[in-house]
């Protein structure tokens, strides 16, 4: 029996070979010939064959022509409409420039322009002065509970206001010599450079506010802390 199982193994095993005489079987086509491989086939580039025409995709070089030539006259209409815009600030400038730091050293035009902006209806509004330097971020935040007391920076304020009042405070430094002793003083003091360009904002804005409400122009002559100095 072993034998015979023996046998059948080796007969399952074995390849399987056709009688003798009889026709070998058809040989499967090669995929190189089927018409989906010939369709896909490159096209030979011979000198004779068609060059392909190539496809025109997009808008009509017409249609291109006027988007452009009105993208150049929306930009023409933009720059007169700021050049009018900037004639008219100039213009309501001018009454407050003295009271809004005209005279104050080393401001330019667009810091001008901020503080009339952003400042001014500050100083309109409030009552106090306190309000004013509250509103505009340049005095800290005191929270006291029992015994335990913490002062921090002050985060609900008017953000435009006080980078245009520490843009002043932090030039004025450069040019008057109080401003630049007031900062030298609190970095002595051991506070960090944004700490003590608010202290000097500080500063400023209660002489924005005296000039502001007294409708007086700022003069360093007449500034004493100013003139202490110089002496």
């Amino acid at each position: 029996m072993c034998s015979v199982a023996r046998e059948r193994s080796a007969s399952a095993t074995a390849p399987h070979r056709p009688p003798p005489g009889s026709a070998k079987p058809a040989s499967r086509p090669s995929t190189a010939d089927t018409p989906t491989a010939v369709a896909a086939a490159p096209r030979s580039c011979s000198p004779g064959s068609a060059k392909p025409q190539p496809h025109h995709l997009g808008l009509a070089p017409e249609t291109l022509a006027e988007l452009v030539l009105a993208q150049v006259r929306l930009l023409r209409t933009l720059l007169v409409t700021i050049a009018d815009l900037d004639r008219a600030l100039a213009r309501a400038a001018l009454p407050r420039q003295g009271q809004a730091a005209d005279a104050h050293a080393r401001i330019g035009e667009v810091n001008l322009a901020q503080i009339i902006a952003e400042v001014g209806p500050i100083l309109d509004r409030v009552d106090t002065i306190e309000q004013a330097i509250a509103e505009c971020g340049a005095a800290p935040v005191t929270r006291a509970s029992g015994k335990t007391r913490t002062v921090g920076f002050r985060w609900a304020a008017n953000r435009r206001a006080r980078t245009a009042l520490h843009a002043l405070a932090d030039n004025s430094r450069h040019a008057s010599p109080w401003a630049a002793k007031l900062h030298a003083d609190a970095r002595r003091r051991g506070k960090h450079h944004p700490h003590a360009i608010r202290i000097l904002a500080r500063v400023w804005l209660r002489v924005m506010w005296a000039c502001w409400n007294t409708n007086t122009t700022y003069n360093p002559t007449k500034h004493r802390a100013e003139q202490h100095l110089a002496a």
